[in-house]
Parts: structure tokens; sequence; C-alpha cells
């Protein structure tokens, strides 16, 4: 276990930290029964589909630099990580 744990850190390590993120959810979600995941609602969202909606949000004007963000999902923090970077951004 120790193995396999330090192979999936130092492969997760070559991504940036939001793929690298999605990519252990996937590996921990990969492990757990289908039916666990369902009854749980363990699912991680893709960094592809955070970043258009991030950019949707964008488009209709969102102020950065003022905004409060509620994730009632968050899990990984798929949306929350990806938006203080936004915010971060911003503001610099």
């Amino acid at each position: 276990a120790a193995s396999l744990a330090d192979t999936i850190g130092r492969t997760a390590a070559k991504f940036d930290a939001e793929t690298a993120a999605y990519q252990i959810g996937l590996t921990y979600t990969g492990m757990l029964p289908t039916e666990h995941r369902g009854e749980f609602g363990i699912y991680y969202t893709p960094p592809s589909l955070t970043a258009r909606l991030i950019d949707q949000a964008t488009a209709a004007n969102v102020d950065w630099a003022k905004c409060r963000v509620l994730d009632p999902a968050c899990g990984g923090g798929a949306f929350l990580a990806p938006i203080a970077q936004r915010i971060l951004d911003e503001l610099t």
C-alpha cells in the first residue's frame, strides 16, 4: 500500500494542482463500490467542466474581486480552488 501511495503521489506531482487533485479523486472513487459512490454522491468534477463554468460566470460579469462564492457540493474543491485562484489573480 505504501509503495502504491508513493507511486500515485509521484505521478500526481507531475500535473498542475487542479489536474492532480482530480486524478487522485478518480483513483479514490475507482476503488469504492459503485453502489457506495451512488448512494453518497461521490463524484469529482473534471477540470475542463470547472473551467468552462467559471468562464461562463466571468462572461456573465461576475466581479471576482468582490464576489462571494458558495459551493454546497464541495468535496474535493473542484470549483473552490480554481475560483480562489481567479480571485487572487483579480486582486493582484
